[in-house]
């Protein structure tokens, strides 16, 4: 309870309040403070005696109110005596239920304005005000979210969920603005809605599709179990053609990488290529689709690729341009790896679902080797992905996985459109059935189309 300085009735300082009333103290206190630096230079042939340490009374002409040497500023006022040397009254005055004098502001026993040194800072007004800011801290899943029993790796030959159903219905109506942004995040990676469209059944997949997978991989490694490698997805673009011309200067290449891996490490937990235990860099070579897995943990360097012995030769080349560059990054950034990875040469997997006449899915076996691959570090069976080998029901099976990447990605916490996302999708749904139908038709061939437009 506070007693006004205008009135005796009591009121209660509600925290909106506090604002005002700290300006109220302080306003006197200075006031109070440059009358006492008068008195100690002697204004008004009054002086303090410094031997003794008494203070001048109460009751001067100008009805100044002397205050304590050693007060704090920004404390109010305690209840004061009115001879020099009395203890101070009950903090407040409350007990004994008088009123304050006109300038004087009684300090509540419910809450004390900070030093300047410790000072509150408020933000907003109204619902908003006595809200203390505090600084953002980090924070990692509970243990049970960590558990290798959590189902992070999107599972096949089982029941699509509905809303998968939808926004695939949705996404391969071609309905809406091909370039609208779908996918965004605080990365600055943009997706229009065309790019995803590419993961339409018998499609090539967009490069920039593999992109956003590479982001929402690399947001999921906070729940991975204790046993579970530390893995970075970097983007596909991540070493282009350009960085594979054999007039590029070495120089100019290990820049080039140092630039974007630095990048990579900034969407992930790790910050520092000390942390990782797993490098995956997609490629895109010719059309085709692999990956490069740098295993630092298992000091081995492996090439993923669903296809069967198809340009061996020129993959392998490929992949040893590819060592040089990251051991070149890890000589000055991590130089004990570098003596472990510089010996080491590619090594090509040969995995039991691999194809020979697939040559359109290579986007989607990509994705499904950077999602289940974690060398023997989990397990030491034999690596499986969960596809069968080439045939009908593995077309099925790739087919679902399109489906549930599509979804995957679109619902990702990583995703700040997702919003705008499912208002267009709600908005679809109110379509009439028979404008739906329409178009549905020819859905493959329209998509194709908006794609060679754009790209």
């Amino acid at each position: 309870m506070v007693v006004s300085q205008f009135d005796s009735t009591p009121f209660r300082i509600t925290s909106s309040m506090w604002p005002e009333v700290i300006k109220e103290i302080e306003k006197a206190e200075q006031v109070a403070s440059s009358k006492k630096d008068g008195a100690d230079h002697g204004v008004g042939g009054e002086e303090e005696k410094d031997a003794g340490g008494e203070k001048a009374k109460d009751g001067k002409p100008d009805g100044e109110t002397t205050k304590k040497g050693g007060e704090d500023a920004n404390e109010p006022p305690k209840g004061e005596s009115d001879t020099a040397g009395q203890p101070a009254k009950k903090e407040g005055n409350e007990a004994a239920g008088q009123p304050a004098r006109q300038g004087e502001v009684f300090k509540t026993p419910e809450k004390e304005p900070k030093k300047d040194s410790e000072k509150q800072e408020f933000i907003g007004e109204d619902l908003n005000a006595g809200v203390q800011k505090k600084s953002k801290r980090t924070t990692h899943p509970a243990e049970p979210l960590c558990s290798p029993y959590m189902q992070r790796v999107v599972q096949i030959k089982t029941k699509t969920e509905k809303i998968e159903v939808r926004i695939a219905e949705w996404m391969f109506s071609t309905v809406d603005d091909p370039w609208v942004f779908i996918f965004e995040t605080a990365f600055n990676t943009n997706l229009s809605r065309v790019c995803l469209e590419s993961l339409h059944p018998n499609l090539y997949i967009h490069v920039q599709v593999l992109t956003a997978w590479s982001l929402v991989l690399n947001s999921e490694e906070v729940y991975r179990s204790k046993g579970s490698p530390a893995r970075v997805f970097c983007p596909c673009n991540m070493l282009g053609e350009n960085n594979f011309k054999p007039k590029l200067k070495k120089e100019t290449c290990a820049q080039n990488f140092s630039e974007n891996i630095a990048a990579t490490l900034m969407t992930t937990e790790f910050g520092t290529i000390r942390k990782v235990d797993m490098l995956f860099i997609p490629i895109l070579q010719h059309k085709h689709y692999y990956i490069v897995c740098f295993d630092f943990k298992g000091e081995a360097i492996k090439i993923i690729d669903n296809m069967k012995g198809k340009a061996k030769a020129q993959k392998m080349a490929r992949a040893k341009r590819v060592k040089e560059i990251v051991c070149d990054y890890l000589e000055v950034e991590y130089p004990t790896m570098h003596k472990k990875m510089s010996p080491l040469e590619p090594e090509i997997m040969n995995m039991s679902w691999q194809t020979e006449k697939n040559f359109v899915d290579c986007g989607v076996f990509a994705m499904r080797h950077m999602e289940t691959y974690t060398g023997n570090h989990v397990s030491k069976k034999e690596w499986d992905s969960g596809l069968s080998k080439e045939s009908p029901e593995q077309d099925k099976e790739l087919v679902e996985l399109r489906y549930k990447y599509l979804s995957k990605i679109l619902l990702s916490d990583i995703n700040l459109a997702k919003g705008e996302m499912m208002e267009l999708l709600e908005k679809y749904e109110k379509m009439e059935p028979e404008k739906k139908e329409e178009c549905k038709k020819n859905a493959e061939t329209k998509i194709n189309d908006r794609l060679n437009q754009k790209y």
